[in-house]
């Protein structure tokens, strides 16, 4: 039904990695997992390292429902492909401004 992530990690991977597989993740509140959850439209946190917290966090399932939909297409937000592209825009948008890197051989 849900994928439980209990631990920190530094970018989010597990829950949008669940989310792509049309299953909301139950992810503790730090971290990574904070920024790729949107609590109850994609996934549900839980704010205290305990057990408890956990608990209420995985009977909190038992009221929401989530749309596959909307969970592949956030976590597709955050795909390879979308990355290359924001990237290169950004680095495209520096350099149309001018912006030289430092330490950058001035041919």
């Amino acid at each position: 039904r849900a994928v439980v992530m209990a631990s920190v990690e530094d970018f989010g991977i597990v829950p949008l990695e669940a989310m792509a597989c049309a299953r909301p993740p139950v992810v503790f509140a730090e971290g990574g997992g904070r920024e790729t959850v949107l609590p109850g439209q994609t996934g549900v946190l839980f704010q205290e390292p305990t057990g408890a917290s956990l608990r209420a966090a995985v009977d909190s399932l038992e009221g929401l429902r989530f749309n596959t939909s909307t969970l592949r297409s956030h976590a597709e937000a955050y795909s390879r492909q979308v990355f290359e592209a924001r990237f290169r825009a950004f680095v495209e948008e520096a350099l149309a401004d001018g912006f030289v890197p430092p330490h950058s051989p001035t041919w």
